[in-house]
């Protein structure tokens, strides 16, 4: 695989837009229902069979343009990347990416999210799979936010019973805050192969500024139990970065959710009008401060950690089934060759 290809989604993932001189087909435009970008459009792109997500920005010198309908990346230095549009199955490619209850009241102060919002019913989200049924998904992933009166998590487990004997050959995966070991248990009992509770922030300390109402040592016990019924690889969690966050605190929670046979998925901070202010009074951040270098640095670190505790991530769903907004796969499909060079031929486009 071209270097090129890293080189260019880490720039992408660490804030880097695209400018837009070609029209996007609005059926390839996506705007998240959850996380930290919920409020953001985007937009999924093939590089040399690599996905990438990517979000426009009218002063970027990286360029989108299109040649006898055909669509190329223009960079700086004037190389012209071939690239299609992948059309996202509502959230994101790859998977059709449900969101239960599009409200949380755990309040992270990078999500947007938020407390508002109404549940859907089980009737409400079988027309979204309906919706997508011309598309094909070749599997389900579902997430919800939280709430203390836990109405989303009836919802949640009879969606989950419908999808299992409506598709029985589809793979499940479910990303949830858990109340207890039992709800984990039952997601499983139900028929989902994969689960995801993410950490967000490495720094305890940081943690605790950003998520107010989450328990940091509560994430590790569930994700030690959730590897104990789906195994290993088979339970990932997000580790957010660009909050100025020092480098060994990400190794560290790196090391310790693999050593529980938990796959990290490291992503970058995203940073808007939505929680540009809660973040600077937070923190005192306006931006995120991860940059290239560092986001493949930390990539391959997980890869060599799941390498040398003999962990396979299964990728069936959720962020592993997409891949549009990590390096992981890129960095783990490098040849032994490109390992050796990897950190000293990267130049930035």
């Amino acid at each position: 695989m071209c270097s090129y290809v890293i080189e260019l989604k880490s720039l992408l993932l660490s804030g880097r837009g695209i400018r837009i001189d070609a029209a996007v087909p609005d059926d390839y435009i996506s705007v998240s229902r959850s996380g930290p970008s919920v409020i953001k459009r985007s937009f999924f792109i093939d590089v040399d069979g690599h996905t990438i997500k990517a979000t426009s920005d009218h002063n970027s010198d990286i360029i989108l343009t299109s040649m006898n309908g055909d669509y190329y990346l223009v960079t700086p230095d004037r190389k012209q990347i071939p690239v299609k549009f992948i059309r996202p199955l509502g959230h994101c490619p790859g998977t059709l990416y449900i969101t239960v209850y599009p409200r949380c009241d755990l309040n992270c102060l990078f999500c947007n999210v938020g407390a508002s919002g109404s549940i859907r019913s089980i009737d409400a989200l079988i027309r979204i799979v309906n919706n997508y049924q011309a598309l094909k998904p070749k599997s389900f992933s579902l997430t919800s936010g939280f709430t203390y009166s836990g109405e989303e998590i009836e919802v949640l487990l009879g969606f989950i019973e419908w999808l299992r004997c409506t598709y029985s050959d589809r793979d499940i995966g479910v990303s949830i805050y858990p109340r207890s070991k039992r709800e984990i248990e039952k997601i499983y009992d139900l028929g989902a192969c994969e689960f995801k509770l993410n950490v967000e922030v490495a720094d305890r300390n940081l943690f605790r500024k950003l998520c107010p109402h989450k328990n940091y040592e509560y994430i590790h016990n569930m994700l030690k139990f959730a590897v104990e019924l789906f195994g290993e690889g088979y339970v990932s969690s997000n580790i957010i970065v660009g909050f100025g966050e020092k480098p060994g605190g990400v190794y560290d929670e790196i090391d310790r959710l693999v050593k529980i046979g938990v796959v990290p998925i490291i992503r970058p901070l995203v940073v808007d009008k939505g929680n540009k202010n809660r973040l600077k009074n937070a923190v005192g951040i306006e931006r995120s401060n991860i940059t290239p270098d560092q986001l493949i640095k930390y990539s391959v670190y997980v890869r060599d950690r799941l390498k040398e505790h003999g962990i396979f991530y299964s990728r069936k769903t959720m962020c592993g089934a997409c891949g549009a907004c990590d390096l992981l796969e890129e960095i783990q499909n490098q040849s032994s060759e490109e390992q050796e060079v990897e950190m000293h031929e990267y130049r930035y486009i």
